[in-house]
């Protein structure tokens, strides 16, 4: 079976990393805030974490955003809410609270109110090592009021759907689940594997700033070059190699309030691992960089606002998918999505 949630190991992984990092180097406050005390910085055990888009936070990004085509018809999905956590760095683990909530509205998937889903943990889900969790409820309300409600049972070895009260539909595979939405099954199980994907979505963005912000306190500023596609696989206009270019805007040690810029140049991200890889063009930027020291322990590090913008901007960031038949063929996916908007996102002790 597919594990379904092998985003929390990385993520652990990557934030241990992290704050092993950070402990190493020479920390101060965040945000351009003197209250910290200088120093190496022990870390705590675990570490709570906020994300927060399309909530009308004063000099935060806009809206969190996906663009597509799909059959010829352009379809958005436009994100607000808020998602905290735990990570626990002693368990490798991470639990998403209950009460997490984030609405997706899409335009071109279903019409009027059926197009908006409100998505919400009605218990707290936690996964340790990458491992699926045992048990957690995902409630995915359809309109305002709503029109009606799906609730989502994960459970060992599959997931569960419910249309408001009525007989449960169980999937015993994740990726029978998954394959749901653009398929011939009733619209309600449609929406739920799509509001699924959605939260699959944020959490991976959880997992790829750890990965730059990992970068960043290597002070691995520079330029990776990508491997080579066969020119008749790559998008229009797209040239080999790709590259990726992650650079401090300021120069020097990274130190709080300062910007850094990750821009991809018809990068491939190359997984040795899975057969599907991603091709990237766009730029990405992380404002203002918060890192908090309190009595030599570190308490917070992320990127948001203070006197001044912050967050992490999507510059229309384009994603392809290439799918690799081994050995060595390739095949590009035609669907496209195109990332705009952003996110506020900390780490703090609890």
């Amino acid at each position: 079976m597919k594990n379904r949630f092998s985003l929390f190991s990385s993520s652990c992984v990557f934030l241990s990393m992290v704050l092993l990092l950070v402990s190493l180097s020479c920390s101060s406050s965040g945000g351009g805030d003197d209250g910290g005390d200088d120093g190496g910085g022990d870390v705590l055990s675990e570490y709570n974490f906020n994300m927060r888009t399309g909530m009308g936070d004063t000099d935060a990004p806009s809206a969190l955003q996906i663009d597509a085509s799909l059959d010829d018809e352009d379809v958005r999905a436009t994100f607000s809410g808020e998602v905290t956590g735990v990570f626990n760095l002693d368990e490798n683990s991470i639990t998403l609270n209950e009460g997490c909530w984030i609405r997706v509205t899409t335009d071109g998937l279903w019409p009027g109110e059926l197009g908006i889903l409100n998505i919400y943990l009605n218990s707290p889900i936690t996964s340790v090592d990458g491992d699926e969790p045992d048990q957690g409820i995902l409630v995915v309300g359809i309109g305002n009021g709503p029109l009606y409600s799906i609730t989502i049972t994960a459970a060992s070895g599959g997931v569960s759907l419910q249309y408001n009260d009525g007989t449960p539909v169980t999937y015993d595979d994740w990726d029978d689940f998954e394959d749901l939405f653009g398929s011939t099954a009733p619209e309600w199980q449609q929406q739920a594997s799509f509001a699924y994907s959605m939260m699959e979505f944020i959490l991976f963005h959880v997992e790829f700033f750890l990965e730059t912000l990992t970068a960043i306190e290597e002070n691995a500023f520079g330029t990776t070059t990508s491997g080579t596609l066969p020119a008749g696989v790559l998008p229009v206009g797209f040239t080999n190699p790709g590259k990726m270019i992650l650079t401090d805007n300021n120069g020097g040690e990274p130190l709080p309030g300062e910007a850094f810029t990750l821009e991809f140049q018809h990068f491939w991200d190359d997984d040795d691992l899975d057969d599907i890889d991603q091709l990237y063009d766009g730029t990405v930027r992380f404002v203002n960089f918060w890192r908090i020291t309190n009595d030599d322990i570190l308490t917070g590090i992320g990127f948001a606002p203070y006197n001044g913008s912050g967050g992490v901007f999507f510059d229309d960031l384009a994603n392809y998918e290439i799918e690799e038949t081994p050995p060595g063929s390739y095949s590009l996916d035609e669907v496209f999505t195109t990332i705009s908007g952003g996110y506020t996102i900390l780490f703090s002790e609890p």
